[in-house]
């Protein structure tokens, strides 16, 4: 499980496409109206094979989120 903060809505909401085209990943978004650096805003999950290839997917996932 990887936690989203608010700060990856610092240029506006996040592509999602990164979790939601992985087909062992769900998202949860808590529907909070105000983004703020720190708040938690969702959380996405992901399953694999062992945990060594979760945490790889969710990274790498996360990595994808991260404003630039």
């Amino acid at each position: 499980m990887i936690n989203l903060l608010g700060g990856a809505w610092r240029n506006g909401e996040p592509d999602w496409n990164a979790v939601l085209q992985h087909p062992s990943a769900k998202l949860h978004l808590y529907g909070k109206s105000e983004a703020r650096p720190g708040r938690k805003m969702g959380h996405y999950t992901v399953l694999g094979t062992d945990t060594a290839t979760a945490l790889h997917d969710a990274l790498h996932i996360k990595q994808q989120l991260e404003p630039h």
